[in-house]
């Protein structure tokens, strides 16, 4: 069973977002825009 997925900056677990380079996972820009904030 897995556990559910919590994003690096705001522990949301809606709209992950997954970065290409470092591959660390942030929410969307619907959600509080963490992936965006990190580019």
């Amino acid at each position: 069973m897995q556990s559910p997925l919590h994003l690096a900056v705001c522990r949301s677990n809606k709209s992950p977002w997954v970065c290409l380079t470092c591959s660390s996972v942030h929410c969307g820009r619907y959600v509080n825009g963490h992936a965006k904030k990190h580019y």
